[in-house]
C-alpha cells in the first residue's frame, strides 16, 4: 500500500505507534479467513527471535517491556504478509501483480507531488509542506552546489522508497519476461519503478539494481548469443564504471577511517560491526542467541556517541547482534531455501533477482520491510505458465 511512516511524521502523530496498514490487513486476513500458517522455517526463526528477546531482557532489562517484543512482533506481521501473499499469488498471480502495479504508480505519483512541493513548484498550506522543507535538507544530495532532494514518496527517507521501487521493477520484469502479466498497466508501472529507483538516488538500492545488471550478462554469454552478449558486455562495463568511484569512496572509509566517521554511512557501519563483536566478547552469554532483536541501540548508547534508536545498518550484523550465531545460521539457511525456490520457478533470473533485492535490503535501517517479504513471496510461490528461456529445462533436471 502507498502509505508509510512519513504520514506519522508529517502530521505530528508522535504519540502513536505506527504500524503499516499492509501489516495490519495481513494479520486481520489471516485471523478472519482462518488460513493456516505454514512457513515453518520462518516460524522457527521467529520463535528463536522471541526467545532471544526474552533472554536479552532478563540479562539486560530494557527501559520498556515493549522493546523486547517490538521487533519479533514486526517479524511476525511480515511473515503473515509473506504467507498471505504466497496464497494470493498461487491463486491469481496476474491479478495480484496488477494491484501491485497500481500501488507502485500511486507511490511514484505521490513521490513526484511531494518532490515538486520540496522544490517550491507547488505550494500547499498543510503539515506536508512543513515536512517537505525539513526533508529537503535531511535527504539531499549536492551536485556543483545545487541541492537535489532524493525522492522518498510517503517513506521517511529515500532508501526504503528505492527498495519499494526496485522490488516493483523485479516483479514487473519477471512477470513480463515469463508471461505472467504483460498488460499495459504493468509496463507503465515498470517504467515508474525504474524512474523512482533512479530518482531515489539511494546507493544501497542502486547497488542491488547494478548487481542484477552485472550478473544477468553471464546468462547470455553462456548461451553465446551475439547481439545479446555484446549488449550485456557493454551494460556490465557501464555498471562497473558507474560504480567504481562510489566503491572506492566506500572502501576508503573502511580502510583509512579505522575509528569511524559519524554521518558517513561506510564509517558508521564499520564501527557498528566492530562494536557488535565487542558486545559478544564482553557478554559471552549472547553469542548463541544474541542480545535480543532491536536491542542494539541500548548497548551502543552506552558509548555516549549514538542514541538508543541506533541500528547497525547491515542485516547480517543486526541479526548476529539480535539473534546470535544460531540465528545467523538459521537466516542463511532460509535464504538458501528461498534461492532454491527462486531458481526452480524463474531459473537464473530468479536467483539474480533474489541477490539484487537482498543486497538492497541488507543496508537499510531495518531489513523487515513489507515489500521485501512481498517480493520473496512472489519468487517463492509463482510458477510461470511458460518459460521463455531454455534454461527452464536445465533447472528442472538439476
Amino acid at each position: 500500500m502507498p502509505i508509510s511512516f512519513m504520514l506519522k511524521i508529517a502530521f505530528n502523530l508522535h504519540h502513536f505507534h505506527w504500524v503499516d496498514p499492509a501489516l495490519i490487513l495481513s494479520v486481520i486476513a489471516w485471523i478472519t479467513l482462518g488460513l493456516p500458517f505454514r512457513p515453518y522455517g520462518f516460524a522457527v526463526f521467529l520463535l528463536l527471535g522471541i526467545f532471544s528477546g526474552i533472554l536479552g531482557g532478563v540479562m539486560y532489562p530494557p527501559m520498556h517491556t515493549y522493546d523486547i517484543f517490538r521487533e519479533p512482533g514486526r517479524l511476525f506481521m511480515n511473515l503473515t504478509l509473506f504467507w498471505i501473499s504466497v496464497i494470493l499469488f498461487r491463486r491469481n498471480a496476474k491479478y495480484v501483480v496488477n494491484l501491485f502495479a497500481v500501488s507502485v504508480l500511486l507511490q511514484f505519483g505521490l513521490g513526484i507531488w511531494l518532490w515538486l512541493i520540496s522544490f517550491g513548484v507547488i505550494n500547499v498550506n498543510s503539515p506536508i509542506e512543513s515536512y517537505e522543507r525539513k526533508y529537503r535538507f535531511k535527504q539531499t544530495i549536492w551536485i556543483h552546489g545545487i541541492a537535489i532532494p532524493r525522492m522518498g514518496g510517503t517513506f521517511f527517507e529515500s532508501p526504503p522508497f528505492g527498495l519499494f521501487m526496485l522490488c516493483g521493477l523485479v516483479i514487473f520484469a519477471l512477470s513480463f519476461w515469463f508471461g505472467i502479466n504483460r498488460s499495459l498497466l504493468v509496463k507503465f508501472a515498470g517504467l515508474a519503478a525504474f524512474l523512482g529507483l533512479v530518482f531515489s538516488t539511494s546507493s544501497q538500492d542502486l547497488l542491488g539494481f547494478c548487481a542484477i545488471a552485472f550478473l544477468l550478462p553471464f546468462h547470455f554469454l553462456r548461451r553465446r548469443r551475439g547481439l545479446s552478449s555484446l549488449f550485456s558486455m557493454v551494460l556490465a562495463a557501464s555498471v562497473i564504471v558507474a560504480l567504481s568511484s562510489t566503491l572506492i569512496y566506500k572502501l576508503s572509509q573502511l580502510t583509512t577511517n579505522r575509528d569511524f566517521v559519524k554521518g558517513e554511512s561506510g564509517g558508521e557501519r564499520f564501527f557498528h560491526l566492530r562494536y557488535v563483536f565487542h558486545i559478544l566478547y564482553i557478554h559471552p552469554w549472547a553469542i548463541p542467541f544474541g542480545i535480543g532483536p532491536g536491542r542494539y541501540g541500548d548497548y551502543v548508547a552506552q558509548t555516549g556517541i549514538f542514541a538508543r534508536t541506533t541500528v547497525p545498518g547491515v542485516t547480517f550484523v543486526a541479526i548476529l547482534a539480535g539473534y546470535g550465531v544460531l540465528g545467523l545460521i538459521a537466516f542463511v539457511w532460509l535464504f538458501l531455501r528461498l534461492g532454491r525456490a527462486a531458481r526452480r520457478n524463474f531459473g537464473y533470473f530468479g536467483m539474480v533477482s533474489l541477490i539484487g533485492i537482498f543486497l538492497a535490503d541488507s543496508f537499510q535501517a531495518n531489513w523487515k520491510w513489507e515489500v521485501f517479504f512481498f517480493t520473496l513471496a512472489f519468487l517463492y510461490a509463482v510458477q510461470p505458465p511458460q518459460l521463455l528461456q531454455p534454461s527452464r529445462n536445465e533447472t528442472a533436471s538439476a
